[in-house]
């Protein structure tokens, strides 16, 4: 049975001459054209999104999460200007009252651009609504953010049966800097390799061509190609195999507005331009292709990526992913864990990127410019991987069953979701030396943990403990110690604790904390 979706569509679509038209779309099929502005002509509005873009560009805000937030909410008030902004805040509140009693409720945020707006070259996964504050890239479990790109030919979008079949590409030619792969290899080879550990049918198989250590081959979950990574092998190996995911790890460039790869031959650099690319993909078409530039890439990669997605979707490609910034090894991991183990168990691909965007999120609370880096193009969002061969929704953390437990989950989420936030609010605001705005925030994010502590919810003992060390840590207003145990507690939940509405005078031992919450000494009693 297929995890059930309800999900209301927000479509922005800005024209050639900056025109912006907005329609929403509910799940059960209501169109409702939105009002129709033009994207925002405020002089000093555009010269600060040039100024924030050409820094993020150059790396020079990572670290700097108030500058980022400004620029993510600049670009919201340019293009969710006046009347544009409150239709699709109405349509999000409408969508987040609707959540309590159906969980299912998802916002999809689809954006076209016309290539000759102002609009085209903008970072749009870093857009962050300040009055909801929601950065519309991030958030989940209840948003989806995707870039649609018009096509007039035909798509196979019919669902494909399990298992995913995903081939990674690692290109290492001579004469550039070495790609390094180990950490994405482990990520995807574990999630490859976790159903046969359970003596399961396998939900994913992981190929991989190209040039790699001795060490990665010793990586379970994988079958390794013993070839190079030239194109003659992939133009092959891509019909015969009938991968569902293609992964490009390695070297671009650009020329001019044409992009290139870096492929190998005979060892050395073989600079494949677009229109060679969009032949390997001629006698099969994938159902996705992600372009990964790796930590070490040329200068110019990112934007031969870019400039590639559109190429390789007019291919019948109906998904691309490409990195629109350098993304480190570490995060890269992180981004393939939360995006193939979506992919895996049947999410769409929107939700998939949104999950995947949201585990560097989880790394780097919006410091620097990774969480943004991930860019999906697509023509149709809710039709890319194949529906679940199981029986109900397997989500990490998250004991299977009704929509009641569904539902408590997401509310635990969403609270300690809110308490993260105000813990970010006060580490600004110390650094600011604004004690008092400090202590307030602080003693805001302890009432949304003792939301979960106190409420009938049934907590893991360890993510209780985690949680009950955070609340100690904010009352002495040790932000960042708080920070970090809040963090713990939060990939807990996403990695193995089991939590569900409890029944009265649930009975839990006490957690890993250093000091029980004052409500219950030793033994924990939720009411």
């Amino acid at each position: 049975m297929e995890e059930k979706r309800d999900y209301d569509v927000f479509k922005l679509k800005i024209g050639a001459n900056n025109t912006i038209e907005s329609l929403r779309i509910t799940y059960d099929n209501h169109e409702k054209p939105g009002p129709e502005a033009r994207v925002a002509e405020d002089q000093r509005l555009r010269e600060s999104i040039d100024r924030s873009i050409a820094a993020l560009k150059a790396g020079e805000l990572d670290g700097r999460q108030a500058e980022i937030k400004r620029l993510g909410s600049d670009l919201y008030c340019a293009i969710f200007p006046d009347k544009v902004g409150s239709f699709f805040e109405d349509a999000l509140n409408a969508m987040l009252d609707d959540r309590s009693a159906n969980p299912s409720r998802w916002l999809r945020i689809i954006i076209e651009v016309h290539p000759r707006s102002d609009v085209f070259g903008w970072p749009l996964e870093f857009l962050y609504c300040e009055r909801k504050e929601l950065w519309l890239a991030t958030e989940r479990p209840f948003l989806a953010l995707s870039r649609h790109l018009a096509f007039e030919g035909n798509f196979d979008l019919s669902p494909q049966r399990r298992p995913l079949r995903a081939l990674v590409v690692i290109s290492n030619p001579g004469g550039l800097a070495g790609v390094i792969t180990t950490r994405v290899l482990e990520e995807i080879g574990k999630l490859a390799d976790s159903a046969s550990q359970r003596g399961e049918e396998p939900g994913m198989e992981v190929q991989v061509l190209g040039q790699v250590e001795a060490y990665e081959r010793q990586i379970p979950g994988i079958t390794y190609q013993d070839q190079p990574a030239e194109y003659p092998i992939l133009k092959d190996l891509i019909p015969d195999w009938k991968p569902h995911v293609v992964h490009f790890i390695g070297h671009g460039k650009l020329d001019g507005i044409e992009g290139s790869l870096a492929l190998t031959k005979d060892n050395q650099v073989d600079w494949t331009p677009a229109d060679d690319i969009s032949q390997l993909f001629s006698a099969w078409q994938p159902r996705l292709v992600l372009l990964q530039a790796c930590e070490s890439a040329l200068s110019g990669t990112e934007p031969a990526f870019m400039s590639l997605a559109d190429r390789i979707f007019k291919r019948n490609i109906p998904a691309v992913v490409a990195m629109q910034f350098q993304i480190t090894n570490d995060y890269a991991s992180q981004f393939a864990q939360g995006f193939y183990a979506a992919l895996r168990d049947g999410k769409d691909v929107d939700e998939a990127v949104q999950v995947g965007r949201a585990k560097i999120t989880n790394q780097v609370r919006w410091k620097n410019r990774d969480f943004g880096a991930p860019v999906l193009f697509t023509y149709r969002p809710d039709a890319i991987m194949q529906p679940l061969s199981r029986v109900g929704p397997k989500l990490p953390g998250l004991i299977l069953g009704d929509a009641l437990k569904l539902s408590a989950t997401q509310r635990v989420l969403g609270k300690l979701q809110q308490a993260l936030k105000c813990l970010e609010e006060g580490t600004a605001q110390l650094a600011e030396e604004k004690a008092e705005l400090a202590e307030a925030s602080a003693k805001r994010a302890i009432a949304w943990i003792d939301d979960v502590l106190r409420g009938k919810f049934e907590v893991d003992q360890i993510v209780r403990g985690w949680l009950s060390d955070a609340r100690e840590c904010l009352a002495s207003c040790e932000l960042e110690d708080a920070k970090q145990r809040l963090n713990t507690a939060l990939d807990c939940l996403a990695t193995g604790p089991t939590l569900a509405p409890s029944g009265q005078g649930k009975t839990l031992p006490a957690g890993p904390g250093r000091m029980l919450d004052q409500a219950s000494a030793g033994e924990r009693t939720l009411s």
